[in-house]
């Protein structure tokens, strides 16, 4: 009982930390709210076009790295096995083949929000031509 008087419970804890995080949201809310559903539609067209393309210079430059990577490997060490070395490579390239796989999860999220404004869109118009 005297703990939480001083330093709060558990969860006044919890509410203190996420705060920032609720505000931004809450900002973030307030300047999408005033946006219309196309300057969201294209806002989102123009997004899933940057991660497409960050996608693609990702792989081109995963390639490049593989091919040095490789080369590097097979030229350096002689002791090790070959196997050794292709352990070693894949987990060089651990990191790029994560964010290739993030930029595609990315990828899938912003053409489910299309959709989903395309269907909002869709909704909003039979419903003001209803009310005509």
């Amino acid at each position: 009982m005297l703990f939480s008087k001083l330093f709060g419970t558990k969860s006044e804890r919890e509410m203190k930390k996420l705060a920032p995080v609720i505000s931004q949201i809450n900002q973030k809310y307030e300047s999408l709210s005033t946006k219309s559903q196309n300057d969201l539609l294209n806002k989102t067209v123009e997004l899933k076009e940057f991660v497409i393309k960050t996608r693609l210079d990702k792989e081109k430059s995963l390639s490049r790295l593989e091919k040095h990577k490789y080369i590097s490997y097979y030229n350096s060490d002689y002791k090790l096995t070959d196997k050794q070395k292709n352990m070693m490579m894949r987990a060089d390239l651990a990191d790029e083949h994560k964010q290739i796989g993030l930029l595609k999860s990315q990828l899938s999220f912003y053409q489910e929000g299309i959709q989903t404004l395309d269907k909002m869109g869709w909704a909003a118009k039979i419903r003001v031509d209803i009310d005509r």
